[in-house]
């Protein structure tokens, strides 16, 4: 298993797990992980009560041409202003969607949630199958469809897994299936079929690069370089160049204890950094899946560094 460079601190690990040699474990993740366990790690709405409400822009009893304000309709507060030739695809729109797949294939809504009061809304489809499993570990899969009501994002579905083990979570939108807001929900409709027959496919696919990353051995500088790669130094207020050691260390503690229970590969490696990012990263940016923030971006880093190390294993 990877080990930490000598110059790291032992903190608790005698008194807390006197066996344990392999790997050094801070109170401050034990108790996060606890947390994150028994709440919060599932989208708690079942819908959306609000919509977007589109209002003519006017000044001084002028109207402004070619432009409209999207507000919601629940509180007023201004989501963005648009073209008036921008479509909006509102949160009845994305409820029906979801609803004419779970009616007509194996997935049951297992929530939804709004982001950045309300610009990004998504759900999740949880995928009906039992018997889902990557190099031996339970895993959960869902569909997520999400939308931007921000002026420049779009309409997208992609998929997002679930590990039953240590509940570690991880994003990776397959095709994109994206909608600019110029159409209406007939487009995402006739392309359900499609979209379900490629989220099939692409989720065997998934699977498949995983079951690889469990292949290639890996070796301390691989680990080290990967954990530089996602926390490079930074500049002081003085201009010096200062390491990160804080996220860095529990980075570390992380990969130590996948790679401890699921062996020296990439696959442990790769399950350190999604057990970090779902369980210290995650508490102060929560969302199911890691689909945004902080945890999305070093999971997604993560994920194309190690690929690229299955070619040259």
């Amino acid at each position: 298993m990877y080990k930490y460079p000598s110059d790291q601190p032992n903190l608790l690990t005698s008194k807390l797990f006197p066996k344990h040699k392999s790997f050094t474990f801070h109170w401050r993740i034990f108790v996060s992980y606890n947390n994150q366990n028994t709440k919060n790690m599932t989208p708690t709405k079942t819908s959306l009560p609000w919509d977007i409400r589109e209002v003519a822009i006017e000044t001084k009893g002028i109207i402004i041409p070619k432009r409209k304000a999207l507000y919601r309709n629940d509180t007023n507060e201004l989501l963005t202003i648009v073209s008036t030739d921008y479509k909006v695809f509102s949160n009845k729109m994305l409820e029906q969607v979801c609803n004419e797949i779970t009616s007509k294939h194996p997935f049951t809504l297992a929530g939804m949630e709004e982001f950045e009061g309300g610009k990004k809304v998504m759900a999740w489809l949880k995928y009906n199958s039992t018997g889902l499993v990557i190099n031996g570990q339970a895993m959960q899969d869902y569909l997520l469809i999400g939308n931007y009501n921000t002026g420049s994002g779009k309409f997208f579905i992609g998929t997002t897994g679930y590990m039953i083990r240590c509940t570690n979570q991880f994003t990776k939108k397959i095709r994109t299936f994206a909608w600019a807001h110029r159409g209406d929900i007939d487009e995402v409709m006739e392309s359900i079929p499609e979209i379900i027959q490629t989220y099939e496919n692409g989720r065997k696919d998934l699977y498949s690069e995983m079951e690889k990353m469990a292949e290639v051995k890996i070796d301390n500088h691989l680990v080290e370089e990967l954990i530089n790669h996602l926390y490079p130094k930074v500049k002081d207020e003085v201009g010096r160049m200062e390491d990160l050691r804080g996220p860095k260390y529990f980075l570390e503690q992380a990969i130590a204890r996948e790679t401890d229970e699921l062996g020296d590969t990439l696959w442990g490696v790769f399950n350190g950094v999604t057990w970090f990012t779902s369980h210290d990263v995650r508490k102060q940016n929560n969302n199911f899946g890691n689909v945004a923030g902080t945890a999305e971006r070093i999971n997604r880093i993560a994920w194309e560094f190690l690929q690229e190390r299955i070619t040259w294993g």
